[in-house]
Order: structure tokens, then C-alpha cells, then sequence
């Protein structure tokens, strides 16, 4: 499975914080610049649509953005490691949805796709998006089989949000949710 992550090459800041985590956890990756779109929600689904276009003949893809934060050493493995056999979108971390943590699928509308993996199954869904939007949202109304690595993989660093415009905090979405802990990941599987 190939890694891509979405960057800016002039954010040098969100460069050097991604850096640290990918050598951290230990995975190989792609950084692609964004395709150009006066919205930047558009611009994020359109920079996705090019990278399933591209690597179509993949099984899976896995895509994240660069400022993204592991929870813990070990993240991405453990985010890998609980991939579901079956799914059309694996998230390894949201906000503002709902999760059944029984069978760790999404249950509401959606957000974050600081790291997710696609399935080949649901990369022509992705490819028919032509309107404006979030790519998340459009995934959920297009009624993907949406699953979540819980405890969380990952978050998303506080900082300037170029979708957003202004700086993003979104650690009250993730109050009441669990993180990965390597040390408690440990303890579970004794």
C-alpha cells in the first residue's frame, strides 16, 4: 500500500512537523502538492481524486495530511494492524460524527481525513464526485462503508488550517474519545 500526504510545498512549518512523525512511526510516504481550486474544500477532493487516478491500479491507498499527529509511537502499525477485511473508507481518526464502538463504524456525518485509507471498490464513488464539497461529507451522502481505528491513530495538529483559513483547534471534537496509547495497546493484547 502506498502512502501519499498532502502538502504545500511553502508550509515549511507543517513540513517539519511531518517530517518528525513519519520518521517516528517508520513508514514510507509521497508528499503531492494540492490541485488548485479557488475552495479549498474542492481543492483537498480534487488533490485526492488525482491521487486514486493515478495509483487506480492499487488495491488500497492510504492518504493523510501533513498535519497530522500520531497519538502515540506505534500509531501508524496499530492503524494498519486494525484495518477492518472489509470497508470502503478506514479512517484512523474523526470529528464531528459518530462512531458505534462495537463495530467501529461511522453512524453520523463526518469529518477529518487527516489519515485515511481507500478501498479499490470505492475509488470509482470517489472519482463520479463532481460538485463542490468536502470530500467527507460527500463520502458519507454517498453512503460509504465507513470504518474507524478507535481507539484514534491520529489527530490533527493546532495550527493555521489552509481549508479552513484561520487557525483550527479541533481537540474539544475529541473530548471523550480515546487515543491510542502504545503502553496501553500493549497491556490489551496480554
Amino acid at each position: 500500500m502506498k502512502n501519499f500526504v498532502i502538502h504545500f510545498p511553502h508550509r515549511k512549518d507543517r513540513e517539519e512537523l511531518f517530517l518528525k512523525e513519519a520518521e517516528e512511526q517508520g513508514f514510507q510516504f509521497e508528499f503531492v502538492t494540492p490541485v488548485y481550486h479557488v475552495h479549498a474544500g474542492t481543492s483537498l477532493l480534487k488533490t485526492y481524486q488525482k491521487i486514486i487516478f493515478d495509483n487506480y491500479c492499487q488495491d488500497e491507498i492510504c492518504l493523510m495530511e501533513d498535519d497530522i499527529h500520531f497519538c502515540d509511537k506505534g500509531a501508524f502499525d496499530y492503524f494498519v494492524a486494525s484495518k477492518p477485511e472489509s470497508f470502503d473508507v478506514y479512517l484512523g481518526g474523526f470529528y464531528d460524527g459518530r462512531l458505534n464502538e462495537e463495530t467501529k463504524k461511522i453512524i453520523r456525518s463526518w469529518s477529518g481525513t487527516h489519515l485515511w485509507i481507500i478501498s479499490k471498490k470505492f475509488y470509482d464513488t470517489v472519482l463520479a464526485f463532481n460538485e463542490q464539497g468536502h470530500i467527507d461529507r460527500l463520502m458519507f451522502a454517498a453512503k460509504a462503508d465507513v470504518h474507524c481505528c478507535y481507539p484514534f491513530a491520529a489527530i490533527q495538529h493546532i495550527g493555521y488550517s489552509d481549508v479552513q483559513k484561520r487557525i483550527a483547534d479541533h481537540s474539544w471534537y475529541i473530548n471523550h474519545k480515546k487515543l491510542f496509547i502504545a503502553s496501553e495497546a500493549v497491556q490489551h493484547t496480554l
